[in-house]
């Protein structure tokens, strides 16, 4: 989702580089992985909780690559482990609120069903109930003119109002900014490198 690559062959990190590889590696992965990456994520969580998704916030993870190649890049990565299969394809919750998105029917289907609070929760307590929790003949449908939109209400109880509203497509409006949520945080990140690699070079003089 975020990747986060520090190139010590470059900028100010260069000379220090040519001085002492090995130990700015080391003060590298440390200032990443002690303090940027769980900042980051941090970070990341508490915006997408502001944006009423709090749920969504814990399947933010993180991970560091080693130091590897010619130039010594040193990779980590915020990624997300909210990914849902659908006949569609497997898609990423995040970057779905991240880009925004237009939801429609599948398998052959004409409406999407929008539950409302007169639904409860689905089956075993999940939170999006649909039509298919409720048995066989328990609604009576009521479709728009022109089948723009229609309705889902319980037979037996009509004033309880619609359980199910029914549209052709909803769009999932634009909620999140993961890459500005966490853009402070990598703010003077190589000044940070060096900082602790000089640190590292007064401790091994000692």
């Amino acid at each position: 989702m975020i990747a986060l690559a520090v190139n010590l062959n470059a900028g100010a990190l260069a000379a220090a580089l040519d001085e002492d590889a090995e130990g700015l590696a080391a003060a590298a992965r440390k200032v990443i992985t002690r303090d940027v990456l769980p900042a980051a994520k941090q970070a990341l969580r508490t915006h997408i909780r502001a944006a009423g998704l709090k749920k969504l916030a814990n399947a933010v993870h993180s991970r560091v690559a080693a130091v590897t190649g010619a130039t010594l890049d040193l990779e980590a990565h915020i990624y997300s482990k909210a990914l849902v299969k659908r006949p569609g394809g497997v898609f990423d919750l995040i970057e779905v609120f991240a880009e925004g998105a237009v939801v429609t029917p599948v398998s052959g289907g004409h409406f999407l069903a929008i539950p409302t609070k007169a639904a409860g929760r689905g089956r075993r307590g999940a939170h999006a109930p649909s039509p298919a929790d409720f048995p066989e003949g328990f609604f009576t449908l009521k479709i728009s003119r022109g089948n723009r939109w229609g309705l889902l209400i319980p037979k037996d109880n009509p004033r309880a109002g619609a359980y199910f509203i029914l549209v052709p497509s909803t769009r999932v409006p634009q909620r999140l900014d993961p890459e500005g949520a966490v853009a402070p945080v990598l703010v003077g990140v190589e000044e940070r490198i060096l900082t602790e690699w000089e640190r590292h070079r007064v401790r091994q003089a000692a």
